[in-house]
């Protein structure tokens, strides 16, 4: 919803995770954001500072059976669980950055287009302009998510604690009801958010399971063989014949309406503690972002690109779901920014 703060979790929270249900023009779901070493969000704003303390003690919690980066390399992790509420091609479904307005110093050229050639290695089909007066970088969803996963939708099941409330509607129920708050959820019959299931451990399934997208790409054949492969097999797997839909720019395949879906996204490379900044390894070591972003904060997004008569059009990205991730070194830089623009309006 508008105007909210985008609750954080940082790995020692066990089952009870914070997290936020959001609805967009195409896409209804609930978000789980963790990031590794940082300070928790509290539950409630009036605690008590023994109650805050108590929370934070439990939230930083190292036990093996309740931290979630316990034994990973990786520093951030994003879930996103939900439901399509129209049928939309793979092929046009994006996820990236994408900035209102142009970059600040950059670090040294060869040093972004070191980069960008590895990033690309990653994203095959990787769109990156970080010239101009709004700076994007996009790439296939179903290809670029460490993870999806797409489940049967069910009526009768009402333990919320393990699964997604879905029901079916009638079309006209799905019509909008502006009378509405708008900060809730307007078809919440038709998703009732994430269950619990959301801060469990995600993994790639298997090519031939019921669950796998694999089974729209490849033959029942080729899925079985992937099925005797490590996870990271099936994973390299998606991302091959999902980049491949995506250059051909085909129709097919489609996220649906009748299935629940979960994308899974992590990455070791970029880090918030104690400054922004992204590990380059060596012998770059770390680079602070904060000035190359402009005082601009980070997106957690995914759009669905319309065409206009069969056109491409650049500017007409309808958001799935967009979040910004603020950090306190973007400050400085965004107040910079405005200070300027209204001294020289």
């Amino acid at each position: 919803c508008a105007g909210c703060i985008l609750p954080i979790n940082n790995g020692g929270e066990a089952t009870s995770p914070l997290v936020i249900d959001f609805e967009t023009k195409y896409f209804v779901g609930t978000l789980l954001l963790r990031i590794r070493d940082i300070p928790s969000a509290n539950r409630i704003g009036d605690q008590g500072d023994e109650q805050k303390e108590q929370h934070q003690q439990q939230q930083n919690s190292h036990d093996d059976h309740t931290n979630y980066f316990d034994k990973k390399k990786r520093r951030f992790q994003c879930v996103v669980k939900g439901r399509f509420k129209v049928e939309l091609p793979m092929s046009r479904c994006v996820t990236g950055h994408k900035f209102q307005r142009p970059g600040g110093k950059l670090p040294a050229k060869m040093v972004v287009s070191a980069f960008i050639k590895f990033v690309s290695t990653l994203a095959p089909q990787l769109e990156a302009k970080i010239d101009g007066a709004t700076p994007c970088f996009f790439a296939p969803l179903a290809a670029t998510a460490h993870s999806v996963i797409e489940c049967d939708l069910w009526s009768n099941n009402k333990d919320s604690s393990t699964a997604a409330y879905c029901f079916e509607i009638k079309n006209n129920e799905m019509e909008e009801d502006k009378e509405r708050d708008q900060n809730k959820l307007m078809h919440y019959k038709f998703y009732r958010g994430a269950g619990k299931d959301i801060a469990t451990e995600v993994e790639e399934p298997q090519a031939t399971s019921s669950s796998s997208i694999l089974p729209k790409i490849y033959t029942i054949q080729q899925c079985k063989k992937l099925d005797n492969l490590k996870v990271t097999a099936r994973q390299k797997a998606r991302k091959k014949a999902l980049n491949h839909v995506s250059a051909k720019k085909l129709n097919e395949p489609v996220f649906s309406t009748n299935k629940e879906y979960c994308f899974e996204f992590y990455q070791h490379l970029l880090l918030f503690h104690p400054n922004l900044a992204i590990d380059m390894g060596r012998p770059v070591g770390k680079l602070g972002i904060a000035q190359s972003l402009n005082g601009q904060p980070l997106n957690i997004m995914a759009s669905f690109r319309e065409y206009n008569n069969g056109t491409k059009s650049k500017d007409k990205c309808e958001p799935l779901w967009n979040f910004e991730l603020w950090h306190k070194d973007l400050y400085p830089y965004a107040e910079t920014y405005y200070k300027t623009r209204a001294s020289s309006s």
